[in-house]
């Protein structure tokens, strides 16, 4: 299991903490919410149900405020519910450091996605064209997520082949993590 994880993750050894810590942070990331949402994609795409998913890939300094001293690699990803400060304008964190550039352009398209999403089912509309932002759905076989950002784009890849090999390595252990969603 060792040699697994380390041809999908990297190898620790000779790498600084800061490196490790990253390594440690994508595997956590993996196990807790990255690879169930990879399972639900499928299972979406299974049964053509049309999904959008995103990840929050922008969380600037400020926005930490204190907690940038006790949570690591915190400077430019978000957390779990982090993306509140975006969709509320507000900082929860109560950092006293202002929203900057980058913060105002994802906190001006982000309300904009869900607001339209959930009063037509598509978070699309003109306003977030004209920003530049187009969210495509996922497609089968192609898992594809909007990467919220100060420029945000579609991940075509959005796990870097990781959860294919995560698949793999709970198979050959015999797990059968497969998530089954029933129709409406």
């Amino acid at each position: 299991m060792q040699e697994a994880l380390r041809e999908i993750y990297g190898d620790a050894k000779g790498k600084n903490k800061k490196e490790v810590a990253r390594i440690c942070i994508v595997l956590l990331s993996d196990l807790v919410s990255n690879y169930a949402n990879y399972q639900y994609m499928r299972e979406a795409e299974r049964l053509q149900e049309k999904t959008y998913m995103y990840s929050l890939d922008f969380t600037s300094r400020n926005m930490w405020g204190w907690m940038k001293a006790v949570i690591p690699l915190c400077e430019r990803r978000g957390t779990h519910a982090s993306e509140l400060l975006y969709l509320f304008k507000c900082n929860y964190f109560v950092s006293p450091l202002p929203m900057d550039a980058n913060d105002r352009a994802v906190a001006d398209i982000m309300p904009r996605l869900f607001a339209n999403f959930v009063k037509t089912g598509n978070p699309n509309s003109a306003e977030t064209r004209e920003r530049g932002v187009q969210w495509d759905p996922i497609e089968r076989e192609r898992k594809q997520i909007l990467s919220i950002a100060p420029q945000s784009t579609m991940k075509r890849e959005p796990f870097d082949g990781r959860m294919d090999a995560l698949d793999r390595l709970f198979h050959r252990l015999n797990l059968d993590l497969r998530y089954n969603i029933s129709r409406r």
